[in-house]
């Protein structure tokens, strides 16, 4: 995008649109550095913790609210590998959203608070599709609400209102990119993809993903307490008049919306139980709050104090670890990225097919002739195999690179290699048509270097057929 490339017409990624424009902000800070991104990132888990924090004292209390955030910080370092991560950047909207709930629940349901809902619940979608979850609580809270008096011209009002919201956040999201690219180009990656990519069958996979998850966030006990404060919940079954009796119950209900919505993301990382960190606070202060008769004294308030400090020490540095060990990394294969700029001018287009190294594609500073310029999303089966590589051989018809650069050892079926598939079952992934389209591109390109295992080949175009040029596909 910084060097004028449009999303998904030029360059493919499977994330939603929130994500280029949150990165390219982020290198923009730091003048192209990714040390902005990672400044980003961390500046939206403050914010996200400190709203948390008001969040919950004005339900719990000071001492509770404390206590919850230490066991939110311990659960952000179990599923938070590091912080550039997409659900990372959900995180502040999805607090903000909360706190706006928690404002109607005080002080009665507002028409400009659901149009304000609405824009965050476009800002969360976008980003992470998946991530509405805060949404669908605050709609069940609204109708409660309004249904209790009852006013269903209010509920009306508010759901236009909510509606407008979303409306204007994701017309304002899409639009640069519509502009340039098409709507099935921009569904694909932004939901069809990721639901290929999950590769999950049927109600029982969902549901094994679910467990798999509740069983990883469980290894520091954390989303056990969180888990045995919303059962409380519904347990005691508190009388809904008061607003933490109300917030409370939304927030167990919150949980186990958000756990079925990680389900549905389905693939097994634990990243994906990032959004269930404010909800699991919330039921973490409920729990002790029923449960343990802390005393509010200044001694006890003080070492909750430091435990929160010690606490966001370890995160934080634990979290400069990883990225100080991915930027001393040692550049692999740079024999490639050698070969690659020997056979290649700083203009010319070369195609990486197999799993490389995103390091080598980006140190190789050569464009790409695809928009596909990292074929590892190609990888995950046959669903996002067909569809990925398709574009991608349509592209390479168009543009001709000068190289392209094959790994043979790789989980695809071969480019131009002769290579037999690494696992026979990628022999099925192929169709006639994308054979046909293989055999048609490699008449024009030959090999010029291989390594020393065999595993990587550079072939360099060789020839343009007049009457195959003619013939290129143009871009849809």
């Amino acid at each position: 995008m910084r060097q004028g490339l449009i999303p998904y017409r030029d360059v493919w990624d499977h994330k939603p649109p929130m994500i280029f424009y949150l990165n390219d902000f982020g290198l923009g800070l730091a003048a192209g550095s990714p040390a902005g991104v990672f400044v980003l990132d961390f500046l939206a888990s403050a914010v996200f913790f400190l709203l948390s924090y008001f969040a919950i004292c004005g339900i719990s209390g000071r001492t509770f609210s404390t206590l919850s955030c230490v066991f939110g910080l311990t659960l952000y370092q179990s599923v938070v590998i590091q912080p550039n991560l997409t659900e990372v950047e959900c995180l502040p909207f999805q607090a903000i959203s909360f706190l706006l709930l928690l404002t109607d629940l005080r002080f009665g349901v507002s028409v400009r608070r659901a149009f304000c809902q609405g824009i965050l619940c476009g800002l969360l979608f976008w980003t992470r599709p998946n991530a509405i979850g805060i949404t669908f609580v605050y709609v069940l809270a609204v109708a409660i609400l309004t249904l209790r008096k009852p006013c269903i011209t209010l509920l009306w009002r508010c759901g236009l209102a909510c509606l407008a919201g979303i409306c204007l956040s994701t017309g304002i999201i899409i639009a640069p990119v519509l502009k340039h690219a098409s709507w099935s180009e921009l569904w694909f990656a932004t939901f069809q993809f990721n639901h290929a990519y999950a590769g999950l069958v049927g109600p029982a996979e969902h549901i094994h993903a679910l467990y798999w998850m509740v069983q990883y966030t469980a290894q520091h006990g954390v989303i056990i307490f969180a888990l045995a404060g919303c059962l409380l919940v519904f347990i005691r079954r508190p009388a809904l008049d008061s607003v933490k009796n109300q917030a409370f119950l939304l927030t167990a209900i919150w949980l186990v919306v958000e756990a079925l919505a990680a389900a549905y993301s389905g693939k097994l990382y634990g990243k994906n139980a990032t959004l269930w960190i404010l909800p699991s606070m919330c039921g973490i202060a409920f729990l002790f709050s029923n449960l343990v008769p802390i005393s509010t004294s200044r001694n006890v308030k003080a070492s909750l104090a430091s435990l929160s400090v010690v606490a966001s020490f370890f995160v934080l540095s634990d979290t400069l670890k990883e990225y100080r060990q991915n930027s001393k990394e040692e550049l692999a294969q740079s024999d490639v990225v050698r070969e690659i700029r020997r056979l290649s001018s700083s203009g010319d287009e070369v195609f990486f097919w197999g799993d490389f190294p995103t390091d080598v594609i980006l140190r190789a500073g050569r464009p790409s002739g695809s928009r596909i310029f990292n074929s590892i999303p190609m990888m995950h089966g046959l669903s996002t195999y067909r569809p990925l590589a398709k574009i991608a051989l349509q592209d390479l018809a168009r543009t001709l690179p000068k190289l392209v650069v094959e790994r043979c050892d790789s989980a695809l079926p071969p480019l131009f290699a002769n290579d037999p598939p690494n696992a026979p079952a990628q022999a099925r992934w192929e169709t006639n048509e994308l054979q046909t389209e293989k055999k048609v591109l490699s008449g024009n390109y030959a090999p010029a270097w291989r390594n020393t295992p065999g595993t990587v080949v550079i072939f360099e175009r060789v020839k343009e057929s007049a009457s195959f040029i003619s013939a290129k596909p143009s871009r849809t």
